[in-house]
């Protein structure tokens, strides 16, 4: 791990500096989001997909990167399709920062120190790389996993010192390997069970690989045990030693239990009255479990998109995180919040923003505002009047956007019994 040079209170540097080093006795501490300067976050009209952390060198000097990926084309002042990370003072693109073929990926993880994409690409900046691939930092460049994939990856997880993935495929390096296989490093390999159906999320829970979609499912060692009734997954965490699943559902096999549930060891039980809507991403914070979605409530209380749960009872996060929460992810002691809206709590931060820790003590109640960690530079002013109009933003013929998912109507958007949300 990289030596955090930048304290906290820099951790985004030049940028937003106007916002990072007021003294914290000065600083505003209420509730809510906060933009930097300029017009901050990604260039984008989709959504940001999957978020992770990276350290490319480990215990060398480079620092740790927050990495997002999406339906985007620019991050900050940069170029940056579909993926791009950011190292805490400027924006950095992953590979050709004019190619398109890394557009759709679903999912990020680290396997063996090596940053892994996965989702729909059948290319990577001109490479084969079929739905999987491992960005070599050599050469600044992505390199496929032998062979892959023959379909989608939706999930990746690091289990028993091998790469986990799910999705739609049925093969795997050439091999068979139905909605599952495993990555040693070298070659792909499938579990002696196939998964009975396609699933959208992994997580490792008491030891034990956990998959979930359509229903929740444990590999025991020798095949894979359903864990209550089946329910419409699109998310798993573990908090407080449980484990932790949202998605479309409202029915467990504890009763009810509006889209969020924990597994107790026996059966399903709810939290609290839970979410108006589905639940797409999940992440622990500051010890809190913090939610996001589609949802406008939770609790019974208005959150736009973004809960937190305290132990006992939900609670928002400022005024919420905007029209859709897709991805949360912590990077360098902050909360990070990727999704499809162009504003949280009501400010302008394109699809990505970041919430630090409390103003003084990281231990103190409450939140604090904090800024985007992208920003641009790109004049957003009004034009001078007589001056001629600046050109309209351009964006690639074969962008990403035009791959995007049309999110869906807000408000009450998912039904009981309804698939899996999907990210495409």
């Amino acid at each position: 791990m990289s030596p955090r040079a930048l304290a906290p209170a820099i951790i985004l540097a030049a940028s937003i500096a106007a916002c990072a080093v007021v003294p914290a006795q000065a600083r505003q501490c209420s509730p809510q989001w906060l933009p930097s300067e300029g017009a901050p976050g990604l260039d984008a009209n989709g959504a940001i997909l999957a978020s992770t952390t990276s350290d490319p060198d480990g215990d060398g000097p480079e620092p740790e990167l927050l990495v997002v990926a999406g339906s985007f084309w620019g991050a900050g002042d940069i170029t940056a399709i579909g993926i791009a990370a950011w190292d805490g003072q400027s924006s950095r693109a992953l590979g050709n920062a004019t190619g398109t073929e890394v557009c759709g990926i679903h999912a990020l993880a680290v396997y063996n120190g090596d940053l892994i994409a996965a989702g729909g690409f059948s290319t990577s900046f001109g490479s084969p790389a079929n739905f999987v691939a491992r960005f070599d930092v050599a050469t600044q460049s992505w390199k496929p996993l032998d062979g892959s994939t023959n379909h989608v990856v939706r999930a990746l997880a690091v289990y028993g010192g091998e790469l986990i993935a799910t999705g739609f495929f049925t093969t795997a390096g050439g091999l068979a390997a139905n909605h599952v296989a495993r990555w040693n490093g070298s070659s792909w390999a499938p579990f002696s069970t196939a998964l009975p159906s396609t699933q959208v999320a992994l997580a490792v829970h008491d030891g034990q690989l956990i998959a979930a979609g359509n229903g929740v499912f444990r590999w025991t060692g020798s095949g894979w045990q359903q864990l209550g009734p089946t329910m419409s997954v699109a998310t798993l965490a573990v908090h407080d030693g449980a484990l932790i699943a949202g998605g479309a559902f409202r029915i467990v096999s504890g009763g009810p239990a509006n889209h969020i549930a924990r597994w107790d060891g026996l059966e399903w039980q709810p939290f609290g009255s839970g979410m108006d809507d589905a639940v797409e991403a999940l992440a622990t914070f500051e010890g809190e479990l913090i939610a996001g979605g589609l949802f406008d409530h939770a609790g019974g209380v208005l959150v736009s998109g973004l809960s937190r749960w305290n132990g006992a009872t939900w609670l928002s996060v400022g005024a919420g995180g905007g029209r859709t929460v897709s991805s949360l992810c912590v990077y360098d002691g902050d909360l990070i919040l990727g999704g499809t809206e162009s504003r949280a709590s009501g400010n302008f931060a394109t699809r990505v923003m970041r919430w630090d820790a409390p103003c003084g003590a990281r231990s103190a109640p409450g939140w604090t505002a904090s800024c985007s960690p992208w920003r641009s530079t790109r004049d957003t002013s009004t034009p001078a009047a007589g001056s001629p109009p600046r050109a309209a933003s351009q964006t690639p013929e074969d962008s990403c956007a035009a791959r995007a998912r049309v999110p869906r109507p807000h408000g009450n958007r998912s039904a009981a019994g309804s698939a899996a949300t999907t990210r495409s």
